[in-house]
């Protein structure tokens, strides 16, 4: 069978389309078929990812690419019949498509966003939102077309078994084939004094498209162990070491996902966008937008902080998804029986559950803190800073709770504990998650937050501190045996002044375990 894969690599869309294409040219190829891969021209910055067995054609030569009209007129006089047109390009949409299959007996798409139209036998989407089919959305316009969605069909290289240098912690940088490396310049600029006093190596991977490579051979000079390795096409002998990886939220976390590597992501570009509760589902808990490469003095604490819970980290935040190398191997499977492979499905709806979160809550708490309903009754009305939060989640002692309903955030409950001479205090509010709440869900997750505090406490007074205008906060209470607070404690308005500000715009409540303990 002839197999022809339609793809491109520039300094603009990176090296991602190219380097997954030739994963699944190889396999195919080894399998006994003839395989091409059309790109539009010949670059010299690309030669490493040049395949002997691997045919390779350059439909413009030295030309620019105009159209898609234009692209097809050549490639159907290039194209065999009857063969399978493999399409990973973002610019080829519906119509394109629909022509290419004319002249082929299978088109399969390889996609990331979900966003297009398509008209394709096989579609593929590894995105680990899809891990749940119902988040995907069908715009596939040929009947009967086979759906492979989810990280088990992640085209990622073959893997050896993970090995960790004993004294030395390996911290490597990456921002795709074609990223700016002037970014990680500055980051271990700030880093460099620390570095150099301590066991560590600095692996930084080098795209062949990547800007501002002066910069990083420039810090050779004053670096000890900075290793720079660049024509890198295979980066699992890199990553088999990595103690913490610091990269793009591009096709290196399907890997980096199967070594299991504490990782920052960021997102650098549109196709690299995914909410954090997708991400999570791989184990990536640390995703941070782009501007956040700026922030050099919280990225050095962020950075030491996850090092010094490496070896915890994956217990900590625990994936939910495991990525294999079988993902090549499934698609051929598929192209070659045109059978739907199960998906993995997370719908398992429960009704309303009270829980103590853990750390794997780190950025839905988070995004219910910064919706603008919670701010309203905050002291603090900004948005939280993301890298900020990463740093309070990871130094703090928390005892939050939630209330859920069909796996979803309702609210969240803040549990601040104090003791002071053999008495505990805690301070305790809540944010709500999800506009589908109602007053029952609070009040409800509000008594099984006090039962809980009970249970584990002995000599226990909460305190509940509310804005006067916050009508809800103030009624509820009296459906919890709280009372308001007389200001007859000196321990407790000692504890009210240190924390809050303007506290004749608050009014206070008190539940004590025991009515007749002493303040």
């Amino acid at each position: 069978m002839n197999f022809y894969i339609r793809t491109n690599a520039n300094k603009k869309i990176g090296l991602g389309h190219l380097s997954r294409s030739l994963k699944l040219a190889e396999h195919c190829s080894n399998n006994g078929h003839n395989v091409e891969i059309i790109l539009d021209r010949k670059e010299e910055l690309l030669k490493n990812f040049f395949r002997k067995k691997i045919k390779f054609t350059f439909l413009y030569k030295n030309k620019k690419y105009l159209n898609e009209a234009l692209d097809i007129e050549l490639l159907k006089k290039h194209i065999k019949k009857n063969s399978i047109m493999i399409l990973d390009d973002y610019r080829f949409g519906y119509v394109w498509q629909k022509k290419i299959k004319q002249y082929t007996s299978k088109l399969i798409l390889i996609e990331d966003q979900n966003i297009k139209d398509s008209f394709a036998d096989i579609l593929i989407n590894s995105n680990p939102k899809f891990l749940d089919e119902k988040n995907y959305v069908n715009r596939n316009k040929f009947s009967n077309a086979v759906f492979l969605l989810g990280p088990k069909y992640a085209i990622v290289n073959k893997i050896k078994k993970k090995k960790f240098l004993s004294n030395k912690k390996n911290i490597t940088f990456y921002l795709g084939g074609s990223g700016d490396l002037a970014h990680i310049h500055r980051i271990i600029n700030n880093l460099k004094e620390v570095i150099n006093k301590k066991n560590f190596v600095l692996n930084i991977i080098v795209g062949p498209l990547s800007k501002n490579i002066d910069k990083i051979i420039s810090l050779k000079k004053n670096i000890k162990n900075l290793i720079i390795h660049k024509d890198k096409t295979n980066l699992t002998d890199i990553l088999r070491s990595t103690d913490i990886l610091i990269a793009s939220s591009g096709m290196i976390l399907a890997e980096a996902a199967i070594y299991k590597i504490p990782s920052i992501c960021f997102q650098l570009s549109p196709n690299q966008i995914i909410e954090d509760k997708y991400l999570e589902q791989i184990g990536y808990y640390i995703n941070l937008d782009k501007k956040f490469l700026s922030d050099h003095n919280n990225l050095k604490k962020l950075i030491y902080k996850i090092l010094s819970i490496s070896l915890r980290f994956n217990k900590i935040f625990p994936s939910k998804f495991n990525i294999d190398t079988n993902g090549v191997s499934r698609i051929f499977k598929a192209i070659n029986s045109n059978n739907l492979s199960d998906n993995n499905s997370l719908s398992d709806l429960k009704k309303r559950e009270f829980k103590v979160v853990n750390d794997t809550s780190i950025n839905s708490y988070l995004t219910a803190r910064n919706l603008l309903m919670n701010r309203i009754n905050s002291s603090n009305k900004k948005k939280i800073n993301k890298i900020e939060h990463y740093l309070w989640w990871l130094q703090s002692k928390k005892n939050i709770t939630t209330v859920t309903q069909n796996k979803k955030n309702l609210m969240f409950i803040r549990n601040d504990i104090l003791k002071l001479k053999n008495v505990y205090y805690c301070l305790n509010g809540f944010v709500v998650a999800n506009k589908a709440i109602n007053g029952l869900d609070v009040i409800w997750g509000l008594k099984k937050n006090l039962d809980y505090l009970n249970q584990k406490y002995r000599n226990l007074i909460l305190l509940s501190v509310v804005k006067k205008t916050n009508k809800f906060a103030n009624m509820h209470t009296k459906f919890l045996n709280y009372y308001l607070y007389d200001n007859r404690s000196k321990q407790i308005n000692k504890i009210l002044k240190s924390r809050f500000k303007n506290l004749e715009k608050l009014n206070v409540y008190v539940n004590k375990q025991k009515p007749s303990y002493e303040f």
